[in-house]
């Protein structure tokens, strides 16, 4: 009998999504998400000020801006915030789960190569919590990236599969999605470490 190895068996992917699809089932999260970016912001803006540069760790602004963000999602969505394998926090609703992390130059995940998130990056299944999950639900990056001047900019959702971007929402579509005009005033940035807020947001009114 030939031996087959595990490795051998194709594994089974995640239901796969277009942007359209996923503008549809997350109209009414979107804009929630992206006002919780810029509260964080705001949040992150006034405390790295309590921190002299010459005081601040390795990856201490974006691990504050990271920690400021998760709290922000948090108020706008409550117990849908969950904790799941490693300590990983992830947004589950509407049937996506929506992991944060800042992003690099070709938006991608800034993380240590692991066997997860390779699996993650592939939208393969897998259980993601320590309870009964069947796998299935897409998923998508929130994220943001820092410039050259240390500004945090261009906050998006990105969907990742085969190892690479296939589509993202960034704020220019979620202005076409709506049809009323919500300005978020810029912040003036810190000395050290900028925050562009410079955003327009289209939100429904009834």
């Amino acid at each position: 009998m030939t031996k087959i190895e595990i490795n051998e068996f194709p594994r089974k992917r995640k239901r796969i999504i277009n942007k359209k699809e996923c503008e549809y089932d997350l109209k009414e999260v979107l804009l929630p998400l992206f006002e919780a970016y810029y509260e964080a912001l705001k949040m992150y803006n006034k405390e790295v000020a309590q921190t002299p540069p010459s005081a601040r760790p390795r990856a201490f602004e974006a691990n504050l801006l990271l920690a400021k963000l998760i709290q922000c999602v948090q108020n706008h969505f409550g117990s849908d915030l969950k904790r799941g394998k490693y300590g990983r926090l992830m947004l589950t609703v509407n049937g996506y789960i929506i992991f944060f992390k800042k992003l690099d130059k070709n938006n991608m995940p800034m993380n240590i190569r692991t066997v997860l998130s390779d699996s993650i990056e592939n939208q393969l299944q897998g259980s993601l919590f320590e309870d009964d999950y069947d796998g299935t639900s897409p998923i998508l990056f929130f994220g943001y990236k820092k410039d050259s001047l240390g500004l945090f900019v261009q906050p998006k959702l990105v969907y990742i599969d085969e190892g690479k971007v296939c589509w993202e929402i960034n704020e220019n579509n979620l202005n076409s999605l709506s049809k009323a005009t919500k300005t978020i005033h810029p912040l003036l940035p810190t000395a050290e470490v900028g925050i562009k807020e410079n955003v327009k947001i289209k939100k429904n009114v009834n």
